[in-house]
């Protein structure tokens, strides 16, 4: 008689084991919990007075509640859970969740999301800063620069008769700046805070030199608004907030072709990337003129210049000295 054997094997585990998960939608890599995450975000210099949003969470981060069946998962911002960067930290600030605006200086416990199914969710929160109508010294920030830090909480609640615990965890994230920008503190406005396009048309190869001095060129006029008619005599400065060639520390980068820059020069003296001149407002008023010219790499001739549409772009950012 043969005798049959079985052997059952039962696998006990615990549901909430790698249950809940945040992704960095850029690598799409997992981010563990408990820990602090550094999160790389692209400041934009297009600052305008009043309120900015200089990120949102989601665009980078996102989470999933990958047990739906045991329980649901749920998100919060910590009480006092926003510490601004040292750039900003001197600005009014903080974040939007849920439409709710949230300062930093006075966080209470909030919800972002509650997750009963298995998609993935972006973490929609706005941080932004204020800035102020009064004229002052220009932000600048530089690349890795903590611009703010949030720290959250996940707890996770039995999802109807399956009475299961879910674990705890902590998420600390911290938003640095991924470049360099410089930004407007104050109420200047330069060209009614219009874009000034600087249109070269068809330029011929032999007339892009080495140096602005002798390259082809355009003169742009400046208005500068302050909006305080008692301002007299005051000095402001304006940067040139920019990203400079490879083959020049005085030319700013043009994004279709490598061998071309642009030269910016104020009462014929070079402003270089992230540079800067000065103005005086009377009224509350100023104008200046600046020359814009299409310099090349003194490496390459004229003639080898590779042809074809190139672009520009640079902003003016005004503050006191």
């Amino acid at each position: 008689m043969k005798k049959l054997f079985f052997i059952v094997v039962m696998l006990f585990y615990a549901p909430h084991a790698f249950s809940f998960v945040c992704y960095d939608l850029s690598t799409g890599k997992e981010i563990k919990s408990n820990g602090t995450v550094s999160v790389p975000i692209y400041i934009n210099s297009n600052i305008v007075r009043g309120e900015n949003i200089f990120g949102n969470v989601g665009d980078y981060l996102a989470c999933q509640n990958q047990q739906p069946y045991f329980y649901v998962d749920h998100m919060e911002l910590k009480a006092n859970g926003i510490t601004p960067g040292a750039a900003i930290s001197h600005l009014d600030n903080g974040v939007y969740i849920n439409g709710a605006r949230i300062l930093s200086t006075n966080t209470p416990k909030t919800n972002i999301f509650s997750i009963a199914d298995n998609n993935i969710y972006p973490l929609d929160i706005n941080m932004f800063f204020v800035v102020p109508n009064t004229i002052g010294s220009s932000l600048v920030i530089s690349p890795g620069e903590t611009l703010m830090t949030l720290r959250l909480y996940k707890y996770s609640t039995s999802n109807s008769s399956h009475g299961y615990e879910g674990v705890q965890e902590n998420f600390t994230w911290v938003f640095v700046a991924a470049n360099r920008a410089a930004l407007q503190a104050g109420n200047c406005d330069i060209n009614n805070n219009e874009p000034i396009n600087i249109d070269f048309g068809l330029v011929p190869k032999s007339m892009i030199k080495n140096s602005s001095a002798e390259s082809i060129s355009k003169a742009v006029d400046l208005n500068i608004n302050c909006h305080d008619n008692s301002l007299y005599n005051q000095q402001i400065k304006i940067t040139l907030s920019a990203q400079p060639v490879t083959f020049s520390d005085n030319a700013i980068v043009v994004s279709d072709n490598a061998n071309l820059g642009i030269e910016i020069s104020h009462n014929n003296t070079l402003v270089k990337p992230n540079g800067s001149f000065m103005s005086i407002i009377d009224g509350g008023m100023s104008n200046e003129s600046l020359n814009i010219s299409v310099i090349k790499n003194p490496n390459v001739s004229s003639e080898n210049l590779s042809s074809g549409r190139f672009n520009a772009s640079a902003s003016l950012i005004t503050s006191l000295p």
